[in-house]
């Protein structure tokens, strides 16, 4: 099994980088949208992302590559999908739906990279 250790240093850069990100989707959400969810559900799907790029390591070096590999692939997928939702502006279903969904296929995908121990 997996040894999965969080790095302070870097999870803390993590949160600096979402939290610029975030501001600047912010900006550029039409202010007719869901401000407060888009802003919080930007937030949340960036960290997340964003965390298994540089958050942490795992004993298996071959797995942690697969595991960024993954995490930085669908941390781009969700970036673009923010910017587009915050500059179209279009409503809270689609919003909810396409990036709860890509969220959970990211998830999905570590869990099965981490699982088999490539």
């Amino acid at each position: 099994m997996n040894s999965f250790k969080i790095n302070l240093f870097t999870t803390v850069i993590t949160v600096a980088i979402v939290a610029l990100l975030t501001y600047c989707l912010y900006i550029w959400t039409d202010k007719e949208a869901n401000v407060a969810l888009f802003t919080t559900g930007n937030a949340l799907i960036l960290f997340a992302t964003l965390f298994g790029v540089m958050g942490f390591s795992l004993e298996s070096k071959r797995t942690l590559i697969m595991v960024r590999t993954i995490s930085a692939i669908f941390f781009i997928v969700m970036l673009i999908s923010c910017i587009i939702f915050c500059s179209v502006g279009t409503g809270n279903p689609p919003y909810i739906i396409v990036n709860g969904l890509l969220l959970l296929i990211y998830i999905l995908a570590i869990y099965y990279a981490i699982k088999a121990d490539v």
